[in-house]
């Protein structure tokens, strides 16, 4: 197993676990601090996907691993909104 999928595997599973947690945790209790929970979360699953698929070579045309490729721009488009969804 490439050790990239691993560590993508190994990330997704936390996130989305905090996810689920941020959907339920939205759906109790309908309050703007728990749809910017949710947000943050989502956002970290779709970097932990962006890993998985840079490891597996999915999408060769977004041209992954090279720097200005669009999964770097997804990693780190996705980092503001994670640091500050998060109370």
């Amino acid at each position: 197993m490439n050790s990239a999928l691993l560590k993508g595997l190994m990330a997704l599973v936390p996130a989305s676990m905090l996810f689920f947690g941020s959907v339920g945790l939205f759906f109790r209790r309908k309050k703007f601090f728990c749809l910017l929970q949710l947000l943050g979360a989502g956002c970290l699953v779709i970097v932990a996907f962006t890993h998985i698929c840079e490891a597996l070579g999915l999408f060769p045309w977004m041209h992954w691993g090279l720097e200005g490729s669009v999964g770097q721009y997804l990693d780190s488009g996705m980092l503001p909104p994670v640091s500050h969804c998060f109370p």
